[in-house]
This record gives C-alpha cells, structure tokens and sequence, in this order.
C-alpha cells in the first residue's frame, strides 16, 4: 500500500509518502513509513518515522502478527482542520477485535515530523452499528471521498471488506462512514 501525503513537513522541497511494509517484529504484523521524496528530482530524501506496534513515530498501538497493519492507506487531508496535521486512514485486514481476523481501520493524525497520533478505530462494534465476521478483512481497501453528500459538517470513507458473506461465500462489501472532524465515525450503510 502507498499514500501521497502532500507537502506533509510543509518544507515547500519535498512531499511526502507513506509506504506499507509486511513484517515489523512479527509475521505480517504490518507497520507504515512516512519517507520524504524530494519534489524536483523524485529522489528519496529522508525517512521521517515508522508507525506501528513499539515503533517511535506511533501512538501506543497493540498489534499482533498477522494484523496486516497499514496493508491499505487512504490520505484524508486536513480533516480536524487544524492547520498543523493530515489525517490518515490504515486498514488492518487481520485485526481480531469482535472475531479472528474481522479486520479494522485506525484513524490517525500525522504531524509535521510523520508522528502519529490516533483519533479512532473501526472495528466491530465501533460504531456500535457496525458487526463484522470473522475473516471478513474489514480495511482491505480504503478511499477517501471527501464531503460527499455536501453537508459541509462531516466527510465520507469507504471501506472494504472482500471477504465478508453478504450474497454469498467471500463476496464482498463496501461499508461507507461518515466522519466528524474528530475522526468520530458514523455508519451510514453497507454495499453489497
């Protein structure tokens, strides 16, 4: 998974990226790397953290093997708008809350120097509307779709969940959020 970040370090020379890897101290644990390309010559040009379970740029994150954290990444700009942070979503396909390998999605906040701070979690039973499976692999994809339906309050993501049973074995869904500003979601249906 790869997400552009926009000028995240506000340098006005480079942009900045966030990269998945697989393992991070365990079997597709999963973790994100905020790397800084430079703007005029596509160059890398620094590494600004790494976020994930016990790594320094995260906030106190509990992630076990085979979560698949950060396997999909989505930018969501400046959500909170408060000027100094972007906000990112990470799908952690392999995440057990609610049943083995339901899968989740972790709201976060990245500051100027790449640290993450989290706003929420989408997981089952958060929102309390939301009841997913085992094995569904909730955040198999994410997308951000900006102010969808207009309302100017609060701004929509969708969620992929490829193996979810809905019209049959493994089908698929796409579950669409609504987020406040303070990452604060809000289910407003499922698709599939």
């Amino acid at each position: 998974a790869l997400a552009w970040l926009g000028d995240l370090n506000g340098d006005g020379t480079t942009e900045e990226v966030a990269v998945y890897a697989s393992d991070n101290g365990a079997t597709a644990m999963g973790a994100v790397y905020v790397l800084s390309i430079d703007s005029a010559t596509g160059a890398a040009a620094a590494q600004l953290s790494v976020i994930g379970s016990g790594k320094s740029g995260s906030p106190s994150l509990s992630l076990t093997a085979n979560d698949n954290f950060g396997s999909s990444l989505a930018w969501m700009g400046d959500l909170d708008g408060d000027s100094t942070t972007q906000e990112v979503a990470f799908g952690a396909t392999g995440d057990d809350t609610g049943a083995t390998g339901a899968g989740a999605v972790y709201i976060m906040c990245l500051d100027a120097a790449g640290s993450a701070t989290q706003l929420s979690k989408l997981a089952s039973g958060t929102p309390s509307a939301l009841t997913l499976a085992g094995g569904d692999r909730f955040g198999y994809d994410v997308a951000w779709l900006g102010d969808l339906d207009g309302d100017g309050a609060a701004r929509e993501l969708a969620v992929g969940a490829d193996l979810r049973d809905v019209s049959g074995t493994d089908t698929g869904a796409v579950f669409l959020f609504s987020l406040s500003s303070a990452g604060v979601p809000t289910l407003i249906s499922e698709l599939g």
